[in-house]
């Protein structure tokens, strides 16, 4: 059986996520700390940096980059996703340091001359491991070095890692990243242990567009304009076919519907975009409750259909056998057959037949599901079976 080909937004993010999570063991992903740490010293160096340039460099008004506390990442992702073609999340850069990795040129000399291979081509000896007191030496120095360490910047490294793996699906499809905030400092370590001193402070990255303080989008390093017209509105808009599904689940539903998530998500620019930047307040909060009300009404009209759709469906799984041999000879014989099948249904005792037949033929879940409001159902409809 072939596999189903997984959807992808942004190249460059996808591949490194899923490189990422591709390594982590079924140990690692059941501690979510491990996680959070094994993703930072992953992103540290060139793969974030990597990243980090794309961003920058990325022509898309639609690539957004927001910093915001942690507590407001599974928010923020459900409703950021809507609208942008990629999201860069990063982190509150006043929280507690993490030690992810560390980089001794004085450790790595003394690993290379202690554990180095002595032996040369064809089994020649080329000297000597050290022994004895000289090789001491170097177990000290090992143990006790200078060095300098890098860590992340996070309030909740428990929650960090929770967030990573609910979102999984967006990250490997290139739909969102997570960039740590680093931090290095020089120190040493002594007998083994880090020697805790004052850490360098923290830089602003340049990816970032807008910090998130009490919900609210703040401009952080002169944010295109297009951004700030969907980004600001879709934190305040109320959506409350998001609000009752848990990340994972929208994750794996935004990824399983991904056809119908662009398209929907296309509808929703159109629409944030043609509200009007000079009206006041009250009228952009008037504005915002018309969309939300013109959603509403679709997924309402969506609801109607689906379960029309399975009505139908049930009554022709339900059909009796003539039923179901009529329906068949309709699909092979087509309008001929159909045209004869409607003289029968005329009478009393043909009144159930075409009944059966036009419910087999009607457009079922099948044809619903290639709509961008059938995104929005499925949303809604995970929410009402988790409340």
């Amino acid at each position: 059986m072939l596999r189903r080909r997984q959807p992808v937004q942004n190249k460059d993010v996808a591949r490194t996520m899923r490189s990422f999570f591709s390594q982590l063991s079924s140990d690692e992903r059941g501690d979510p700390e491990r996680v959070a740490v094994r993703y930072g010293s992953r992103m540290w160096g060139r793969a974030g940096s990597r990243l980090t340039d794309q961003k920058n460099l990325s022509r898309s008004r639609y690539y957004v980059g927001v910093s915001a506390d942690i507590a407001a990442f599974e928010d923020l992702v459900k409703r950021v996703t809507l609208v942008a073609d990629t999201l860069l999340l990063s982190g509150d850069w006043n929280s507690s340091f993490h030690e992810v990795a560390r980089d001794s040129p004085v450790r790595r000399g003394a690993e290379d001359v202690l554990y180095a291979d002595h032996s040369g081509p064809f089994g020649a000896d080329l000297g000597s491991s050290p022994r004895g007191e000289e090789a001491a030496q170097y177990r000290h120095i090992i143990n006790n070095h200078p060095a300098t360490f890098i860590g992340i910047h996070s309030p909740d490294l428990a929650a960090l890692g929770r967030w990573l793996l609910d979102s999984e699906p967006l990250l490997k499809a290139g739909l969102a990243w997570y960039l740590p905030n680093y931090s290095s400092r020089d120190g040493q370590v002594v007998e083994g242990n880090t020697d805790r001193t004052s850490l360098t402070q923290p830089e602003q990255v340049s990816s970032i567009d807008y910090l998130i303080r009490d919900g609210r989008a703040i401009d952080a390093s002169g944010a295109h304009p297009i951004k700030s017209r969907i980004v600001r509105p879709i934190l305040e808009i109320e959506l409350p076919f998001i609000d009752g599904v848990g990340l994972r689940d929208f994750s794996d539903i935004t990824i399983s519907e991904f056809n119908n998530y662009t398209d929907f998500r296309a509808f929703l620019r159109k629409s944030l975009l043609e509200l009007d930047d000079a009206v006041n307040a009250v009228q952009s909060e008037q504005a915002l409750m018309k969309i939300a009300a013109d959603i509403e009404q679709e997924l309402h009209s969506m609801r109607a259909q689906m379960s029309l759709a399975r009505r139908r469906r049930a009554v022709a799984v339900s059909g009796a056998a003539v039923g179901t041999v009529g329906a068949v000879l309709a699909a092979v014989y087509g309008p001929v057959m159909e045209d004869a099948f409607k003289l029968i249904a005329a009478s009393s005792a043909g009144s159930g037949l075409w009944a059966v037949i036009d419910a087999a033929t009607s457009n079922g879940p099948r044809e619903l599901k290639e709509n961008r409001w059938h995104y929005v159902w499925a949303l809604s409809h995970k929410a009402q079976t988790l409340n």
